[in-house]
């Protein structure tokens, strides 16, 4: 995993317990138009059964939505997240973050295919506070992936 960004990012260091070096939690601020980002990069666990990635997931949305809450102001979450737009879990998320959905403006966005079946899942997601307008979603290829890339269209205020 990684951010990248041509301006200058500010490393946001979250706790080992939350964020260990084999499922790491990335945030950094950055300052774009005169408006303090904070960009959080996960990729949770998708186990349903094994305790340890079940707990370690938990706690990182957990993590995540705390460290927003406390910075306040415009963020941004992405990755894979392993969430359904259907899920108690994912709902919870956004319920915590105090954001709302964004499949409720920029559709379904299938990102994953379940077992090749001929439906899929958005699991992938970019999520934003309220203070960022979504344009859109555009979703790709994937190249070298089981899932569909997602690059967002974002707008943020005059800062």
């Amino acid at each position: 995993m990684a951010i990248l960004s041509k301006i200058e990012l500010e490393e946001v260091v979250l706790p080992a317990e939350v964020s260990p070096p084999h499922r790491p939690v990335l945030a950094a601020t950055v300052v774009v138009a005169g408006n303090q980002v904070l960009v959080v990069g996960m990729h949770p666990h998708a186990s349903r059964t094994d305790s340890a990635k079940v707990d370690l997931r938990e706690a990182q949305l957990d993590a995540v939505a705390a460290l927003v809450s406390e910075r306040g102001g415009t963020s941004i979450v992405a990755g894979d997240l392993n969430l359904a737009p259907t899920s108690t879990q994912y709902r919870g998320f956004l319920d915590d973050l105090g954001w709302r959905d964004p499949h409720r403006s920029v559709g379904w966005n299938e990102t994953w295919d379940f077992r090749r079946l001929p439906i899929g899942l958005p699991v992938d997601h970019v999520l934003v506070s309220d203070d960022i307008a979504l344009l859109g979603y555009d979703i790709g290829e994937g190249a070298g992936s089981d899932h569909r890339t997602v690059t967002a269209r974002l707008s943020l205020p005059p800062g």
